[in-house]
Order: C-alpha cells, then structure tokens, then sequence
C-alpha cells in the first residue's frame, strides 16, 4: 500500500468500527492525517509503507526529515536547511516551501541555503553573500525582501529574480562526439517501481538519468553500483571498476576510512558480480 493509498483508506475504517469506539478512533486517525500530510505535500504519496529507509533516495531521505521535523509541532526553534531542494523535481518544490512556511507559521524560525529561484522568491528576507568564492567571497552584498535585493545593480541573483539573466546554456555534444563504440546493457526484471526495465548507456561517456521525483532514478543506478546481488542482467562491454557514491541519512555523518566497511566510496571490479544472461540486451555495433 503506498502513502496515496492509505490516505484514500483512513475513511473506510471508520465504518468497521462500533460506536463506542468512534470517538477514540477519531483521534488516532486524525493523528495519522497529520503525519501523512506533509509526506504528500513533499510528493511522496508513491512511496510504499513497506519500503526499507535504506533503500530510500537522498531527496526521498531529506524529505521524510522535513516531514519529521514539522510533526514535532516546535516553537521558538532555528531551523537551517541546507539546500533542501537537492534530488526535488521542480514540481516538488512548492510543496518544500509549504512546509517550511508550516515550520515558520508554528512559531519557528528558518535559514535556508539554496539557490533554487522559488525558495528565494519565497522568502521574507534574503541574504546575498558574495561576490564571488573563497577570498573573493565572505562579504555581505544585499540584504531585504526578494523584490528589494533584485533591484540592487550589484546583485548577482537579482537578475534570475527578476527573469532578465541570460541562461548559460552549455554547448550541446556535436553527434560525431556521440557516437559510442561500446554499450552496457542492464535490466531490472523487479524492484520497487522497476519492472522488466531494459535500458543501455554508452561506455566512455556521459550518461545522465533525468525524470520526476519516485520515478525510479536512484533504483534503477543503485543496481549499477557495489551491492548484494539482485534480480537483474548486465551485458555489454566489460568494464573495469563500479566505482558508486553511497548516500548519507540526513543528519548522519560517515567517517572514510581505508578498507572500512562504511567508507564513502566502494570500489568492486564489476567482472566479480553474477551475471544472470537471461534479459541483458546489447546493441548491434
């Protein structure tokens, strides 16, 4: 059952119910509306109640702990976010700002670090530190509402406030550079939302994997990395080394340590893992 789907079935329960224990029931559904909220605001409404935390994304993991966060019904608290909005699709973005407002609203305060246009629009003061980094940096530019600061002709956001900045748009890869002698084939035949998903990617290229938040991004790249073994094919050019970047929990912090078992980056030659041959898929060269 996933989020959407308990938040449809909390209704029903009250017809199963006697009398006498309506009142009580009430209270503990009511209470389980108000944890569910700001999970669905947040756009996790797919995310299913038996989904193991470990295998949750860095957003999805950030998220939940806003949620939490907003559930302990604080007051006189400072809360500093530091780029919430990382791994949020766009679309999920206006359900980040209703639930910070939720925090501000209880009688908290909230700093956030972003560079996300709609935070800053959305916030009562805004401080621009700059103009540039390291020694170039340190140094206090503006400071006051986002129509204020966009107004300032030394501000360096105000223009992307304001839409005038011209977009720095990279140079699209000519289609002789994209041309890839070699393909890595994977299929996920089941896990999560994965179901029989066959895709390729070039070898000695880069490959970026794009799409709405929960739509199965970091699954479908978790299963390229080091891991226990899983239900999928690989097939394609042989290479050398996985190397994969292990996500953090939200306030928890690994130290690295060579050979050590919760080192950061995890080294394995790929050629070591089982390759199942049912379902891999190589292109013709």
């Amino acid at each position: 059952m996933t989020l959407s789907e308990l938040e449809a079935f909390i209704p029903s329960i009250y017809t199963w119910l006697p009398e006498d224990m309506q009142s009580l029931a009430h209270d503990v559904l009511r209470e389980l509306t108000t944890v569910l909220k700001p999970l669905l605001d947040l756009g996790l409404s797919y995310l299913q109640l038996s989904r193991a935390g470990a295998t949750l994304s860095t957003g999805e993991l950030q998220r939940i702990q806003l949620a939490r966060t907003l559930r302990t019904q604080t007051t006189g608290v400072l809360y500093v976010l530091d780029e919430p909005s990382i791994g949020l699709h766009p679309a999920n973005v206006a359900g980040l700002i209703d639930v910070m407002r939720s925090l501000v609203a209880q009688g908290n305060s909230v700093v956030v670090v972003d560079h996300d246009t709609a935070i800053i629009d959305a916030a009562d003061e805004v401080l621009e530190i700059g103009p540039g980094a390291g020694e170039a940096g340190g140094h206090l530019l503006n400071q006051g509402t986002p129509a204020a600061v966009a107004k300032q002709p030394n501000s360096l956001i105000g223009p992307y406030l304001t839409g005038k900045a011209n977009m720095i748009v990279r140079p699209t890869a000519q289609a002789k550079a994209t041309t890839a002698k070699k393909w890595y084939g994977l299929t996920v035949t089941d896990r999560f939302n994965l179901h029989n998903l066959t895709v390729q990617f070039p070898v000695n290229q880069l490959s970026v994997v794009s799409g709405f938040s929960g739509a199965g991004k970091s699954t479908w790249c978790s299963t390229l990395g080091p891991g226990p073994d899983r239900d999928q094919g690989r097939s394609g050019a042989e290479l050398r080394q996985g190397l994969a970047a292990r996500r953090v929990a939200a306030g928890r912090r690994h130290r690295c340590q060579p050979g050590g078992q919760k080192c950061a980056l995890h080294r394995r030659h790929l050629h070591q893992y089982p390759r199942p041959a049912a379902r891999a898929v190589r292109r013709p060269a």
